[in-house]
């Protein structure tokens, strides 16, 4: 998936990356073009058969899936303060979310499409800057260091 300007678009790799200098030609699959209001994407987090985009100002997260073969906005959830970035871990969309003084690492569930909150690490300094994740680990990077 690649997402740019007001949509994100889901390719066919086929052969690309097989070797060195082997001639790839990506086939686009679907193409979701987001309102208006969507049209800034912030942050993106993939998993094999959706997408999930920090969008408008970082507020929103939107939930792309699979619906009848073609990828669709399948729900949306709002955040308070700005996402700043998001990786999937397990079944869980792991948000690092800046609001007000502070920021805060938030786990959203990914098991049913309604993104519920079910947990939050909270009182990072500011800024915080990315985070990274291997399995069901997750380390934040603020301005007092990784977390």
């Amino acid at each position: 998936m690649l997402a740019g300007p007001g949509s994100v678009v889901r390719y066919d790799l086929g052969n690309c990356g097989q070797g060195p200098r082997t001639p790839c030609q990506p086939i686009e699959l679907d193409r979701v073009t987001l309102t208006p209001d969507q049209s800034s994407i912030v942050a993106v987090a993939a998993a094999p058969h959706s997408a999930y985009l920090a969008v408008g100002g970082g507020g929103e997260v939107v939930l792309l899936g699979d619906v009848d073969g073609h990828l669709s906005v399948v729900s949306s959830q709002f955040v308070l303060g700005t996402v700043k970035a998001m990786k999937v871990v397990g079944d869980h969309l792991a948000v690092l979310v800046e609001s007000g003084g502070s920021a805060s690492l938030q786990l959203l569930s990914l098991s049913d499409g309604s993104l519920t909150l079910t947990g939050q690490y909270g009182q990072l300094p500011l800024p915080a800057t990315s985070m990274a994740a291997d399995g069901r680990s997750v380390a934040v990077a603020s301005s007092d260091g990784v977390r």
